[in-house]
């Protein structure tokens, strides 16, 4: 059965076509989901009927949307700063749509396999509207930034939307960051100990070996510590082979001392 047509059913489901994932609405297809939503309903022990529910089944994940059309009816918090999720006819769940995301998804994740729920209330229309995910788990309610079209939930984006956002997990370039920041500090130390460089000296190798690892002809494995060649002479040809590549016969190189 589908939403009621207002402006805010038609502005999510238009967002959600938009990133062509398949959806239900007030309902679901999975009998899991249907079993869980049992006695969820807002106002009592009848049935709960999201507005809007996928699931994402290799990431163990599924999706709850609920809109209201007034923007001052996003969510509602206690005193305590928590999310009201008392429920009844004129109850903070059947009033506010992340109230009524959050209900239904605590629901399923007592009742269900499912244990990772987003839970997203939004309000308002295309032109002013309010985009607010929380994530549901075993371990809690966990507010996420807010969001301003649902694209991250995407077959594209899903996946690390859900690691970084809602598992908390490093992104790709934090990681690169990580591994690089601890690359430096070994190198650093490394220069300083076994090779006794000045400080001054320490960006000349750098750059050094960087411009010899542009040679296609340089492979670091071949470096073999004092053995000779030396691993200086080594880089210093490759230094060379890469800027005769550069067809600058003029250049010249103040990395000798490498030998």
């Amino acid at each position: 059965m589908p939403n009621e047509k207002t402006a805010t059913d038609q502005f999510v489901r238009k967002q959600l076509e938009k990133i062509k994932i398949k959806f239900t609405e007030q309902c679901s297809d999975n009998p899991l989901i249907i079993e869980a939503l049992k006695g969820a309903s807002k106002t009592g022990d009848g049935v709960g009927k999201p507005e809007f529910i996928f699931v994402y089944e290799q990431l163990g994940l599924i999706v709850i949307i609920e809109d209201k059309r007034d923007n001052n009816l996003l969510e509602e918090v206690t005193e305590e700063g928590e999310l009201d999720l008392s429920i009844g006819p004129n109850s903070a769940v059947s009033k506010y749509a992340v109230n009524g995301a959050v209900h239904y998804a605590t629901h399923i994740i007592k009742k269900s396999h499912f244990k990772s729920v987003i839970a997203i209330g939004v309000t308002g229309t295309e032109k002013n509207h309010s985009i607010q995910p929380y994530f549901v788990s075993e371990d809690g309610v966990k507010k996420l930034a807010a969001l301003e079209t649902l694209v991250n939930l995407s077959k594209e984006h899903i996946e690390e939307y859900y690691r970084i956002h809602a598992l908390g997990e490093k992104s790709s370039e934090e990681k690169l960051v990580e591994d690089l920041s601890i690359t430096a500090k070994k190198l650093h130390e490394d220069l300083r100990n076994y090779g006794q460089l000045k400080e001054e000296e320490k960006p000349l190798v750098i750059s050094g070996i960087l411009l010899a690892l542009e040679d296609d002809y340089f492979n670091p494995d071949d470096l073999k510590g004092k053995k000779k060649p030396t691993d200086g002479s080594r880089i210093l040809d490759s230094i060379k082979n890469y800027l005769d590549s550069t067809d600058d016969s003029t250049a010249e190189t103040p990395f000798t001392w490498f030998l």
